[in-house]
């Protein structure tokens, strides 16, 4: 990696950082080169501003995050599982953190629709892999019809935040993770058994 390349990353990488502890709207551009132990110069060489570092790192969280998300949910096991990793991410933190993708809309002003656009496509991401899952299973006659999938979708994405809001506050996995059961069970109550 070239010497201009590593240093875009050193604070494309503190920024990120720096956004998934307090928010993007909190974190100041004296922020970022302190963390990155970069300068004023080094920083402009590569950004526009300090609205164009957020934009880069939310696209870039926005790629990373759905790339994760792009290998299909195959059973149950895997929507389990799929829920139950946002505790464990947050444990990583110490619970110390929500995901990078709650943080960031947490912070989100009404006149930030360039910022809006990445996030926007990560909800629909988590919510559509969830969404065909569920169709996939109502389709093979094991879910039941009446079954609104969509609906079902927004329902698990908002109940992992609202979980991971508790781990927050109570720095403590046991009702993140009950919390998070009781979104899969709601999910279960639909299946044909």
């Amino acid at each position: 990696m070239e010497k201009g390349e590593a240093t875009k990353q050193k604070i494309l990488a503190a920024a990120t950082d720096l956004i998934h502890q307090h928010g993007m709207n909190v974190v100041s551009l004296g922020d970022v080169l302190k963390a990155s132990r970069t300068g004023k110069s080094q920083f402009y060489y590569h950004f526009k501003s300090r609205d164009d570092l957020i934009c880069s790192v939310l696209s870039n969280n926005k790629d990373r995050i759905c790339d994760m998300l792009s290998k299909p949910l195959e059973s149950w096991k895997d929507v389990r599982q799929w829920i139950l990793t946002h505790a464990e991410f947050q444990k990583n933190y110490g619970f110390e953190r929500g995901c990078p993708f709650g943080t960031a809309a947490y912070s989100l002003m009404p006149n930030q629709d360039q910022e809006r656009k990445p996030l926007q496509t990560i909800l629909d991401t988590m919510r559509d892999r969830l969404t065909l899952f569920l169709e996939n299973e109502k389709k093979a006659g094991r879910l039941r019809k009446d079954t609104e999938t969509i609906k079902l979708g927004s329902f698990t994405v908002a109940a992992i935040q609202g979980a991971l809001i508790i781990g927050l506050v109570e720095k403590t996995d046991k009702s993140v993770i009950d919390a998070m059961e009781a979104a899969y069970a709601h999910l279960e109550s639909f299946r044909i058994k």
